[in-house]
């Protein structure tokens, strides 16, 4: 049976695609096979009427769920992050199969361009333009960007750089990363060149639309696999820390020591956090 609120439609043994109202935008939840109790659930629509809501906005009454089974809750639960991953998924096929051969096709290879130049900073000073053709750093060939950061990946403030165009040879001496002071930086923006061939047949604003988008792609994958993440971290409200308080009650048996257990694992986890953040030794995914 349904609820006012959803219309759960069986796809197979496994699955349940739950249609909320008003939009009827499409939530994946998984459940697994014979948890028939999530039918009774009512799922609530979190967005405004008028504003199409997505899966984030959509959550189901909480008193209905601390009463359902806990394989129910722990399918509920989870639904959040499973949804995360499969639109990951989708959008990491769609950039390694249609994006990245696509924009691959178009660019030269073995050759490496300036897009812009930051004012003020060594390379603008030294007199270097956008479109300029990178071929040598320090007289060490440089055609694609695993080189160029190879050769840059020691610089220090006030490291004298040699860095020659087709046209011209140039003298920098690197100035300090704003974000890293103890790192060189000359304050240039790379990107590949594009085949003239190509250029000349679709434009170049389609082009840059074309690569715009690819990028746009593959954030949207590491943003949706990030969040499916971080949302599975046994910390207190996050869907991971009430997974792991009910899957901690369902083994204590006991409600009081699962809750001990629950704030000693999210206090815990959220100052490994807390620490790799402050320390500037690691870097946390989300």
């Amino acid at each position: 049976g349904g609820s006012e609120g959803a219309e759960p439609i069986i796809v197979s043994g496994s699955d349940v695609l739950v249609l909320v109202k008003p939009t009827n935008l499409p939530v994946i939840v998984y459940y697994e096979a014979g948890v028939d109790t999530c039918f009774d659930l009512t799922f609530e629509n979190k967005g405004s009427e008028n504003i199409p809501s997505l899966g984030a906005f959509v959550e189901p009454d909480e008193n209905q769920l601390k009463k359902s089974k806990n394989k129910t809750q722990l399918g509920v639960l989870a639904a959040g992050s499973y949804a995360n991953f499969i639109t990951g998924g989708i959008f990491l096929l769609l950039f390694l199969f249609l994006f990245l051969p696509l924009t691959s096709g178009m660019v030269v290879e073995n050759a490496l361009v300036v897009e812009s130049l930051e004012k003020n900073y060594p390379a603008d000073l030294a007199g270097i333009k956008s479109g300029d053709e990178i071929i040598l750093i320090n007289n060490i060939s440089v055609s694609n960007f695993s080189e160029l950061t190879r050769v840059l990946a020691d610089l220090k403030p006030g490291d004298k750089i040699n860095l020659q165009t087709k046209e011209k040879n140039y003298e920098l001496k690197a100035g300090e990363n704003p974000n890293d002071k103890s790192k060189g930086y000359i304050g240039i923006s790379f990107k590949n060149k594009i085949k003239e061939s190509v250029e000349e047949k679709y434009g170049k604003k389609l082009i840059a639309f074309i690569f715009w988008l690819k990028l746009l792609i593959f954030w949207i994958f590491v943003t949706n696999i990030g969040v499916g993440l971080f949302n599975l971290l046994p910390i207190g409200p996050l869907d991971g820390g009430r997974m792991f308080y009910v899957a901690a009650l369902c083994f204590l048996k006991n409600e009081k020591r699962a809750k001990k257990l629950w704030i000693i694992i999210s206090l815990v986890c959220l100052s490994l956090i807390l620490i790799f953040k402050f320390s500037g030794e690691g870097a946390i995914l989300i």
